[in-house]
C-alpha cells in the first residue's frame, strides 16, 4: 500500500502541540489517513481519521530538488524550501526499500537547530510519496527498491504545472518509523 507522509515546518523545537502530527495517508482506501500525534511527554499517539480536513496544516513550503536522481545505498538527494531558503529536506537511502527523512535548518552542521526532523521509512510497497495536504497533486515520489541490482529506487519531484514540490514538516524526533 502506498502512502504519503505530511510534514509542518512550524513550531520547531515544541513536539507538544495538537496540531503537530505526521499523517499516513493509504493510496488504497480513499480519504483515510494514519495519524501520529506528538503527546506532552513526547510519545507519539497514533490515530485514524477518515474525514478530508487538514487538522491545522495551515504552513506548507515549495521545495525545489537540489540535487538528487537515482537513489542507491547510501546515497542523498536533496529539496530546498522555495519560501524559506535556509531549510532544506534530505532523504537518503539506508537499505533496500529502506529511506531516512532529515529536515535541516541552514547548511552549518554544528547549528543546534539542523535537525529537527528524523524519520525512517520503509517501503510495503513500491511507492512512497511525500506529499501535500492543500495542493493536492503535489509530492515528492520515492519509487522504492526498484534499482537494477534491487538495493535503491528513484526520487522524483511531481507538482501538477511545474517543479515545485508542496510539502509539510513535522518536528518529531523518532528514530524509526514504519515496520
Amino acid at each position: 500500500m502506498s502512502s504519503v507522509v505530511y510534514i509542518d515546518p512550524d513550531d520547531l523545537n515544541k513536539i507538544d502541540q495538537p496540531k503537530t502530527a505526521i499523517a499516513i495517508e493509504s493510496a488504497a482506501v480513499g480519504r483515510q489517513r494514519t495519524f501520529l500525534r506528538a503527546k506532552s511527554n513526547g510519545k507519539l499517539d497514533p490515530f485514524l481519521h477518515t474525514d478530508n480536513d487538514t487538522i491545522g496544516f495551515d504552513l506548507a513550503f515549495i521545495a525545489e530538488p537540489v540535487s538528487g536522481g537515482r537513489l542507491h545505498i547510501g546515497s542523498q538527494m536533496t529539496f530546498r524550501s522555495a519560501q524559506w531558503k535556509d531549510r532544506y529536506l534530505h532523504v537518503t537511502c539506508d537499505g533496500p526499500g529502506v529511506y531516512t527523512v532529515s529536515c535541516k535548518v541552514r547548511e552549518q552542521a554544528d547549528d543546534p537547530r539542523a535537525h529537527f526532523y528524523f524519520v525512517r521509512l520503509k517501503a510495503e510497497s513500491n511507492a512512497l510519496s511525500i506529499g501535500s495536504v492543500g495542493c493536492p497533486g503535489r509530492y515528492i515520489a520515492m519509487d522504492m527498491g526498484n534499482d537494477e541490482d534491487g538495493t535503491g529506487g528513484v526520487v522524483s519531484s511531481r507538482a501538477g504545472h511545474s517543479n515545485a514540490t508542496w510539502f509539510y514538516l513535522t518536528p518529531f524526533d523518532v528514530p524509526t518509523f514504519g515496520t
